[in-house]
């Protein structure tokens, strides 16, 4: 009898295991059905918020703004304006550059003062232009209104033949640099006169690209004396004979590897104007007063 009760008892201990594995499933389950009544408190918190009770709207945020339509114009739509290029405007500077009180001016070649003044002879002759006026222009030739425009504003024309320069009224000379590039050589101050002038003149016209005061950018020399030709001649590559470099022509060259602008003057016959970068003034005049040194006995 005990031997038949034992498997009995020991099928019961199967069966207890059975169902208590049976159990621990279903609580598996059950906790996984549970999931869902956590977010049941967040729901209930979001239904007692004051949003939820004021009426149950959601927020703001939730909705985009509904855009207004734009108010109907009346009429046709105007276009609007049409933006000029730089180009087309000129680049007039209202005033001048301004500069120090001539008290405390000083030249870049005020240290070579003295040694300019006691160079030279009777046959040829250095001499400083101090501070001279000088303005750039810019614009187009072949354009009748920006001609025009210029002989009123100055009383003459601009030089359009290359290589050439005009005579303007108080002393203003103009310059022919490149086919639409000029500049006015003026006295000390002459700016000033130049840039009010210009400014107005040339405010409307299109073909006006720039007008700029470059005063003080440059350094000024008047070579002069029936020697003249022979001192350039010893670091220009140009043929400066009178015949073929006559009184009133100008040229961009190279002296003594030194970039310069040099006028054949009008007023002095032999004598030539340089004007050089400011950073090159103390070079150039060192270079004339070695080359001024060392010149064959004129004829």
């Amino acid at each position: 009898m005990a031997d038949q009760k034992k498997p009995a008892s020991k099928r019961q201990a199967g069966k207890s295991q059975a169902g208590g594995g049976a159990k621990g499933t279903g609580s598996r389950k059950t906790g996984t059905a549970s999931k869902p009544a956590a977010k049941a408190p967040a729901k209930r918190a979001a239904a007692d918020s004051p949003t939820a009770k004021a009426g149950g709207a959601k927020p703001a945020a939730s909705k985009p703004a509904a855009s207004k339509p734009a108010p109907a114009q009346a009429g046709p739509a105007k276009a609007a304006p049409a933006k000029s290029s730089p180009a087309e405007s000129p680049k007039v500077a209202a005033t001048p550059v301004p500069t120090l009180p001539a008290a405390l001016r000083e030249s870049p070649l005020s240290a070579l003062a003295g040694d300019i003044a006691a160079a030279g002879g009777p046959t040829v002759k250095l001499a400083e232009v101090p501070f001279p006026a000088l303005v750039g222009v810019r614009g187009k030739p072949t354009d009748t209104a920006f001609l025009s425009a210029v002989r009123k504003a100055l009383g003459a024309d601009l030089p359009t033949t290359p290589n050439t320069t005009a005579a303007f009224k108080d002393g203003v000379t103009a310059v022919w640099l490149a086919p639409d590039e000029w500049l006015l050589i003026g006295p000390d101050g002459a700016q000033a006169a130049l840039l009010e002038a210009l400014g107005p003149a040339l405010a409307g016209v299109k073909a006006a690209t720039q007008v700029l005061d470059l005063t003080d950018a440059q350094v000024c020399l008047d070579l002069t004396g029936p020697q003249a030709a022979d001192v350039l001649a010893k670091g220009c590559g140009l043929d400066l004979h009178p015949r073929v470099f006559a009184p009133g022509a100008a040229a961009r060259t190279l002296l003594a590897q030194a970039p310069v602008l040099l006028i054949a003057l009008d007023g002095a016959p032999g004598g030539f104007r340089l004007l050089t970068r400011a950073s090159l003034g103390r070079y150039l005049a060192h270079w004339l007063l070695d080359a001024m040194q060392h010149l064959p006995e004129a004829a």
